[in-house]
């Protein structure tokens, strides 16, 4: 993006509230259509509660969280959408997401906000009326973050908390770096931190990472995908499972 063109879109004049008690995901992707329709920019989320359910992330489109923004997942299943299902490795099938992008270049999400899926929440709700066995009816719960098949992508600074399965995936991308983000997610069984999925020209640096399941997974659920180039600095994993997998 270059940064002389840039421009800044507040959801707030998109119709979002930032009150904790509107859903507010409408209004954040209208800011992100306008973004990306406009050529790119950043689509700020100023200090606030931010109730929300799926935001797709869009070519050429930073998502800045300014610190005191909260985006906070909703606690319906029904409100996420099914962002390009797949099979994970227990044969379970995946794909609902609160952040998603799908086949976009030039992303970034940044900032000292929080992105909370109130996981433990979400599940207590989804088993009152769900009662397979965990091990068939987690897949239905969705990952905090997937980027799938895009490329030039940034995370930077952000806290994730509390997702209600996989807290981050990155699938089949390529030119990624995290770096300096905060994970807290547990309480939940499937809460990984960081997974690499088939995924090439990976920077990973300077982030904290406190998680129910592998702290930090790589994995080629897609035979054609292998991953590649990834380079790992200055990490803190604590898991109940495995530091790295």
């Amino acid at each position: 993006i270059g940064t002389l063109q840039a421009k800044n879109y507040n959801v707030k004049s998109y119709g979002a509230k930032g009150n904790g008690k509107k859903l507010d995901s409408p209004a954040i992707q209208k800011a992100i259509d306008a973004c990306t329709a406009g050529g790119g920019g950043t689509v700020l989320i100023p200090k606030g509660t931010y109730l929300s359910a799926t935001i797709l992330i869009k070519d050429n489109v930073t998502l800045h969280l300014e610190e005191g923004a909260l985006l906070l997942g909703v606690t319906d299943l029904k409100k996420y959408e099914l962002v390009d299902p797949f099979t994970e490795g227990l044969g379970i099938q995946v794909g609902r997401t609160f952040i998603a992008a799908v086949d976009a270049k030039n992303i970034a999400i940044e900032g000292a906000g929080v992105i909370d899926g109130q996981g433990s929440a979400l599940k207590a709700k989804h088993i009152e009326t769900d009662t397979r066995p965990e091990g068939q009816r987690w897949g239905e719960r969705p990952f905090l973050l997937r980027i799938i098949r895009c490329q030039h992508v940034r995370v930077e600074d952000i806290t994730l908390k509390y997702s209600a399965s996989w807290t981050s995936h990155y699938a089949q991308s390529k030119d990624i770096t995290i770096k300096n983000v905060k994970i807290q997610s547990i309480g939940v069984a499937h809460n990984d931190g960081i997974n690499i999925d088939g995924c090439e020209r990976v920077s990973i640096a300077d982030c904290d990472v406190e998680s129910g399941d592998d702290a930090l997974c790589f994995k080629t659920t897609h035979s054609k995908y292998p991953c590649r180039d990834v380079v790992v600095n200055n990490m803190r994993l604590q898991s109940n499972q495995a530091g790295i997998k």
